[in-house]
Parts: C-alpha cells; structure tokens; sequence
C-alpha cells in the first residue's frame, strides 16, 4: 500500500474529545475500495484519492467531515486543501435520512437481529447522520455530539447523544430510541409490517441511493 497523505478528523481534531474517545485517521492510499480498521482506540479509514474527491464534489457527508474538519498529519501535496476546495453541500440530504431510517426502525423492531455489541453502535450512528444531515441542508454541517444535540427536536436524541458510550442495551434506550425516530422522521405504515428480511432488502436499497 502507498499512502500519499493522512489526515486527522473527529473529536481529536476538532479538540473537543475526552479519555474515552477515539483517534481517527483518514489515509489516502491506493486501495481500490474504501476500508475501515480498528485497532484499540485507533479508528483507520483507507481512501483512494479519487474516490475522496469525487465524494467530496459530491457533498457527501463523510467527505464533507475530513475536508471540514480535517487537520493534516502528512500532506506533502496539499491534498486537503484540494479537498476542500472541492467540497459542495447539497441542498438536499433526504437519501442520507431515508437510509438512517430505515436501519433505525428494523433496530426498534429487530433488535436480536444484530450482534449486541452492534445495537447501540447504529443507534447513535443513525441518530448522528439524521442530526449531520439535517444541518447539512441548513447550509451548516454539525460533526460534533454535543452541538448536534442542540440541534435535536426531541430531548430523546439529546439524551442518546449523551450516552453514546454506553455500550449495553436496555429497554429504556431503545424506547428512547423509538422516541427519537418517531419525532424526527415520519413512520409509515409500510414500516410497520415489514419482516426482517424485507426490511434489509429495503436498507439495501436506500443505500444504493447513496452511491
């Protein structure tokens, strides 16, 4: 692997993070498909340069996050600042929400259906993208927990934000849960009824929307 940059993004970047935080490191390289690792505290996304951009032209918010964000660890090339200038926010993230909704609800109706160390993970990673989207349209992308919280409608999504450490679920996290969906996203019927598997063709297909 040949690594042409790396960037630092997250709490740790931005100065807002604690003991229990995480190190998070965007490297640009030239793997084909984008790649997660995790080691310990250490959280390692591996980037192709062209996909990077391409996103960033995009809107996409996860480029949005390093291009924002991001603080240059090794960047002999300027590549952040390239990635920022590329950066545009669309006016519209309701793909981002879609997606974010429908794993929330097959998690309040399914929950056994994920590994237990996995629930409260997407919990508080479907909250995060309702709450980055949602500010995203605003013309002003929100990354940080506690700011986001500010921005929620219902005190459920504050409550959950600032618990998202807790990694054991329990009842009343999952009704607050619930809560937080039913006030920030309409529910349809369609919703209600859905077994496991046609809920995940269902995710599947809001993420291709996402491509």
């Amino acid at each position: 692997m040949t690594m042409s940059s790396m960037f630092l993004f997250g709490s740790r970047a931005r100065g807002d993070h604690d003991s229990g935080s995480d190190t998070d490191l965007l490297i640009v390289c030239d793997e084909r498909q984008p790649r997660h690792v995790s080691v310990g505290k250490v959280s390692m996304f591996f980037y192709l340069w062209q996909k990077l951009l391409a996103d960033a032209a995009l809107g996409d918010l996860f480029a949005g996050h390093i291009a924002l964000e991001g603080k240059p660890i090794s960047d002999e090339f300027d590549q952040l600042g390239e990635l920022r200038r590329a950066f545009k926010l669309r006016s519209s993230y309701a793909a981002e929400v879609s997606h974010a909704l429908d794993l929330g609800w097959f998690i309040t109706r399914f929950p056994e259906e994920l590994k237990p160390s996995l629930v409260t993970k997407r919990m508080i990673w479907c909250v995060r993208t309702i709450l980055i989207s949602r500010s995203a349209e605003a013309g002003k992308p929100i990354f940080a927990p506690g700011q986001l919280a500010t921005t929620a409608r219902s005190s459920a999504g504050q409550e959950l934000l600032s618990t998202r450490r807790r990694r054991k679920l329990t009842k009343s996290m999952l009704s607050l849960f619930e809560r937080f969906l039913l006030e920030e996203g309409h529910v349809g019927d369609e919703l209600r009824y859905l077994t496991p598997t046609q809920f995940i063709d269902r995710f599947v297909e809001s993420a291709k929307r996402l491509r």
